[in-house]
């Protein structure tokens, strides 16, 4: 695609998702996937959503997904290239795409899940204050607190040294929670609406943890989706938003006693992804 750097953008009318289809209209290439935006602003003369001088369209739009909590991406879906705008907490509200369950051994599909727990990976906390201008009253607006980590659970099973240990851990005053960033956004419009909408939290890493996970190959697992972890820990099994996919086929030839060619070719999937 050949983007369009020369051309003025300036919408003053419309919601955000209009304008968004007549830029895709703009190239014959691309096909309308889905335009999903959460909120969808409307513009005026006023508050306008205006291009500047120089700037690729592409750009222009991956603006407009960081100021207005989306994903834009373009796939290709039924051998078409096609145009997707979908806010974060879409992204997330739908039915997890499956369930890799992890079994020792190798019986499940989930062959390894590389897990980090560290709090001040999560996206931050963010709380602004703002004057209303319809009453001259300053209004503290603050992003909703995460859900909590899951408990610490030890099998019934396990012996009293990691019972104590687990005990201990559960206790401690230095928790992953307590190292989450919390951010003070200034500079922000006299408008406690807009406030409210810059300070949402990323929901794709509220709780700081990340994964990278080792399948077998399956192209069911897509990015830009959540998948079930299951198998694993308590607070590991849950749904998990995949950033990345990468599908790797790897071609094994070997020989039988008889000199026979045998095929042991793989194919696995690695994915990224946080929660």
């Amino acid at each position: 695609m050949k983007q369009n750097k020369t051309k003025d953008r300036s919408f003053i009318s419309g919601k955000l998702s209009d304008a968004l289809q007549a830029i895709v209209k703009d190239y014959s290439d691309i096909q309308v996937g889905q335009i999903a935006p959460g909120p969808d602003p409307t513009f005026s003369p006023k508050s306008p959503w205006s291009k500047i001088s120089g700037q690729s369209d592409w750009d222009f739009v991956q603006e407009a997904a960081l100021k207005w909590k989306a994903r834009v991406f373009v796939e290709v879906n039924n051998n078409t290239s096609q145009f997707y705008f979908v806010s974060e907490k879409q992204l997330l509200s739908g039915k997890a795409m499956g369930v890799l369950h992890y079994c020792p051994g190798g019986v499940g599909p989930l062959i390894s899940f590389d897990v980090k727990k560290i709090g001040s990976g999560a996206a931050p906390v963010s709380g602004t204050t703002v004057i209303d201008p319809s009453t001259g009253q300053p209004v503290t607006q603050q992003s909703p607190p995460p859900p909590p980590d899951p408990p610490m659970q030890v099998s019934s099973d396990a012996d009293a040294t990691v019972t104590q240990a687990a005990t201990v851990i559960a206790q401690s005053p230095d928790q992953p929670a307590d190292s989450r960033p919390k951010d003070v956004v200034a500079g922000q419009a006299s408008d406690p609406t807009r406030a409210q909408q810059n300070i949402q939290q990323d929901p794709t890493r509220i709780l700081g943890y990340s994964g990278d996970g080792l399948c077998r190959g399956t192209v069911m697992l897509r990015a830009k989706g959540k998948v079930t972890i299951m198998g694993l820990a308590p607070w590991v099994g849950a749904d998990w938003y995949v950033h990345r996919v990468n599908h790797v086929y790897t071609r094994l030839v070997s020989t039988d006693k008889h000199g026979k060619p045998l095929n042991r070719s793989t194919y696995q999937t690695r994915f990224q992804a946080t929660r």
